[in-house]
């Protein structure tokens, strides 16, 4: 006997049946996969998916570590880093994709799966790696790149005379142990006054002109000599040094750091400073976790990689931040049980006036359990508790 297809009409939708050894009628299934249920209880032909992107074609020979989605040079993009190399692929206003050239990571990135994060700042595109920044840049003849960002270097002093003791001016940057000192020269003087020991003078600068090369200095001194700067005449702020030093106390501010930085742009109604908070990963420092970092305003203007060894607030008791949203000019700040909010303030301490950040309790009992998953719905705060 020949096998029968045989047709059945369904109008009415009479449930799931998952019990075992019972027979179903037409109109029950084991299983919903290639239909919907509308609200009057008839069918209709669930809309399916199609295949958009096979990651496995266009970066090949390597593994997917992270996918992530943001803008690149106004592109819309989507980031596909694998263990030794990355493809940006292009998102096309017809809806159509463009895979740029494969290229190798940079070296020593180490990616942090399913917690890299991109950053969109002021025009550039960060990708953060566990502590670390890397910057995507854009050139039509050889399309994306990614290559390690720039450290904001501050200026720790200005107008100092050879002899040391300048005008204090920026705040130690927590990222990185370079400073920068702008000397005042004075004509015949070519001996200078670190304001500490210094293991290397990475840079100098005279009246625009590099004479690194010929600086003199004994690494662990707090003093070097310049001939040019002594030949040249007097000036203001003419001579930009900058050296590496060793610090114990930033040393230690550094262990402190999130071993993961999860990055939140915020500065009271404006978007001019980065927020840094751990949230609970594998990866997380358990003495640190509820500590929120922030950016500070360089010379430059507001750079995302300039955290001053001040800034940063204290979230609550030990317990860890499981997330971040920022609600008008407010920053939610999340632990499994509580909600607490950071506001934007200023203070004005010797004529200056800088940004200052309250930390308040906004409700001790509902919070976001679940971590990362805090979002806003229609400019309402949603957790997973």
């Amino acid at each position: 006997m020949a096998n029968r297809l045989v047709a059945t009409e369904i109008t009415k939708w009479q449930g799931m049946n998952v019990l075992p050894n019972v027979n179903i009628t037409e109109s029950c299934a084991e299983d919903q996969i290639n239909f919907r249920v509308l609200a009057d209880g008839s069918l209709a032909t669930r809309e399916g998916c199609k295949l958009e992107l096979d990651f496995s074609e266009i970066l090949t020979g390597d593994f997917v570590q992270t996918v992530l989605h943001g803008h690149i040079d106004n592109k819309e993009v989507i980031v596909v880093l694998g263990e030794y190399n990355y493809v940006v692929v292009t998102v096309n206003s017809d809806g159509t994709y463009t895979a740029d050239d494969m290229k190798n990571v940079p070296a020593g990135l180490t990616f942090f799966t399913g917690f890299d994060e991109l950053l969109e700042f002021d025009f550039n595109t960060y990708l953060i790696a566990g502590q670390k920044f890397y910057l995507f840049t854009y050139d039509v003849l050889t399309g994306y790149k990614l290559e390690e960002a720039p450290i904001y270097v501050p200026t720790i002093e200005i107008t100092t005379p050879p002899s040391g003791g300048g005008e204090l001016y920026e705040s130690v940057n927590i990222m990185t142990n370079k400073r920068r000192v702008l000397y005042s020269t004075v004509q015949n003087t070519t001996s200078f006054v670190l304001p500490e020991n210094a293991n290397t003078i990475v840079s100098a600068i005279l009246n625009g002109t590099d004479v690194s090369s010929t600086i003199v200095h004994t690494s662990g001194s707090n003093t070097f000599t310049s001939a040019e700067a002594g030949a040249v005449t007097s000036g203001i702020n003419n001579f930009e040094v900058i050296y590496t030093c060793t610090d114990a106390t930033l040393e230690s501010q550094q262990a402190d750091l999130p071993k993961q930085f999860r990055p939140i742009k915020f500065a009271g109604t404006t978007d001019t400073q980065v927020f840094y908070y751990e949230g609970v990963t594998a990866y997380h420092n358990m003495s640190r976790r509820n500590i929120v970092y922030y950016s500070d305003i360089g010379e430059s203007g507001a750079d995302p990689t300039y955290i001053a060894a001040e800034n940063y607030v204290t979230v609550g008791d030990s317990s860890p931040i499981t997330d971040a949203v920022r609600l008008y000019n407010r920053l939610l700040i999340f632990t499994e049980n509580s909600t607490w909010y950071i506001g934007y303030t200023e203070v004005t301490l010797d004529e200056v006036t800088k940004q200052a950040y309250t930390v308040n309790s906004l409700h001790d009992g509902i919070g976001c359990y679940v971590p990362h998953t805090a979002l806003l719905l229609d400019n309402v705060a949603a957790t997973a508790t």
